[in-house]
């Protein structure tokens, strides 16, 4: 267990034999974040990472197929927008004939409800 989980965790057990006036639910929501701190802080990590532009073009990736599209963005542009872009099987295209500077790809969608 981390330190901060060990500080957030003692913080709980003092609130929890201390101050009636918090709500069970508010203590059980402390606990639960301690409990769970590492797991959250990797995950904010990976979609920190998810969702970085990535710099200059890139050719010849073997993972991304014709028709592929993402986001990219001319950042030395007076007024940069973002637009999308395809993948033609040997670089990254702009549709409508833009320049760019940086891209990513499109996030993973929502699984169905």
């Amino acid at each position: 267990m981390s330190d901060i989980e060990k500080q957030i965790i003692e913080a709980y057990v003092f609130l929890r034999k201390n101050n009636q006036s918090i709500p069970d639910s508010t203590l059980d929501y402390i606990k639960h974040a301690a409990l769970n701190y590492n797991k959250l802080q990797a995950e904010n990590a990976e979609l920190k990472k998810q969702n970085q532009w990535i710099s200059g073009l890139v050719n010849g990736h073997s993972d991304w197929v014709i028709g592929e599209k993402a986001i990219a963005i001319n950042f030395e542009s007076d007024e940069p927008y973002a637009f999308e872009i395809e993948w033609d099987g040997d670089c990254w295209c702009s549709i409508g004939g833009e320049e760019f500077t940086h891209w990513m790809p499109l996030p993973t969608p929502p699984e169905g409800e």
